[in-house]
């Protein structure tokens, strides 16, 4: 075998932990079972680099860089592309066909396709346990003839039935309900442990408390202008220093952004690979473009603030604040504002009291 993490073949609790969304439900089953008893599967880096403060990089079996390769029409690159896959497929295929009696937990809604192939693998001799994270009907199925000619490309290389969404042009595979029928998931109730997570991250960061956190970070392709983004963003983050002061605001990256863009105004900065959602009662105000953090908060009773409308830069709009409202608690609500005279109205009334 190669550097795959062998410490699997001797846990009894195997969690897939691919997005910050399922970091808190992750920690809170690890803390119920006992950190020796659990493994957590990803790809994602600041999941692993967080993964590694807290306990050890035992705790971590990566799968980054191994990916279905996308159907393309240079015959030569993707053979080669596969070629690659089918040696990985096989390596993993030979790890997790034998690994039985264990709990395994998921909780992704899309993406994650060899993720899946290994939930597959580990259906045959383990309990699987699934509960979606977050909603995402707001987002329409994509039945054209290319994206079916995708899914049936994906079944026939892993197994694995998907479906496909879209959000204006942005497309992405999610889980099907034939897939998890074919593995027989249960449910599961998450332990009532949140507060033995949120000790151990006070403990191990003892972050101080701020009143303002401001979400930020794009992936290049979902800007229709970067520029804009950054003058907007510029005067946001001046607007709240200058109505709380600099020591109360905070800024965090989006874990899968490159933090490269330019504010010309200092304040501190969150670092990356620490999830938001751990950090809701560090905050006040949570201000954010379509960040999942701001329902998180606003369920959580605070401030919720979206920019959707300050900064008309994306081209789904609409979806996005489906999504939101697909995901808040009854009576739970974002706000929204049009420029800085509106945001001010807006916190004179919400933090009236």
């Amino acid at each position: 075998m190669s550097n795959l993490n062998t410490t699997i073949y001797n846990k009894k609790v195997i969690i897939f932990c691919l997005s910050f969304l399922e970091v808190e439900w992750t920690l809170q089953l690890i803390e119920k079972n006992k950190p020796n008893n659990c493994i957590v599967i990803t790809y994602n880096e600041a999941i692993m680099h967080l993964l590694a403060e807290l306990y050890s990089s035992e705790m971590v079996f990566s799968t980054k860089g191994v990916q279905v390769p996308e159907i393309q029409k240079n015959i030569f690159k993707l053979g080669k592309k596969l070629i690659l896959f089918y040696k990985q497929k096989r390596e993993y295929t030979y790890m997790f066909q034998s690994i039985s009696n264990c709990k395994v937990y998921f909780f992704f809604v899309a993406f994650g396709l060899f993720e899946s192939y290994l939930i597959l693998l580990l259906s045959k001799k383990n309990n699987i346990y699934y509960q979606p994270k977050v909603s995402i009907k707001s987002f329409s199925c994509d039945s054209s003839v290319q994206t079916k000619i995708y899914e049936h490309y994906i079944k026939l290389k892993i197994g694995v039935p998907i479906i496909t969404l879209k959000s204006g042009d942005r497309i992405f595979r999610a889980v099907s309900d034939r897939f998890l029928y074919q593995i027989n998931v249960n449910n599961f109730e998450l332990p009532d442990n949140k507060n033995d997570v949120a000790n151990l991250i006070n403990q191990r960061f003892n972050l101080n408390k701020f009143r303002v956190l401001i979400l930020v970070g794009f992936g290049e392709s979902e800007l229709q202008n970067k520029n804009e983004y950054i003058e907007r963003y510029n005067n946001l983050i001046l607007y709240f220093i200058e109505k709380y002061g600099n020591s109360s605001v905070a800024i965090k990256w989006h874990p899968n952004t490159d933090d490269n863009y330019i504010f010309d105004n200092k304040v501190f900065v969150i670092p990356k690979y620490i999830p938001g959602n751990l950090l809701i009662d560090k905050f006040q105000i949570f201000c954010g473009h379509v960040s999942s953090l701001l329902f998180e908060a606003a369920n959580k009773d605070k401030i919720s603030i979206s920019t959707l409308n300050y900064c008309n830069i994306i081209l789904t709009q609409e979806a996005f604040q489906g999504y939101f409202q697909n995901n808040l608690h009854d009576g739970k609500r974002i706000e929204y504002f049009d420029n800085l005279k509106s945001l001010d109205s807006l916190l004179l009334e919400k933090c009236k009291n």
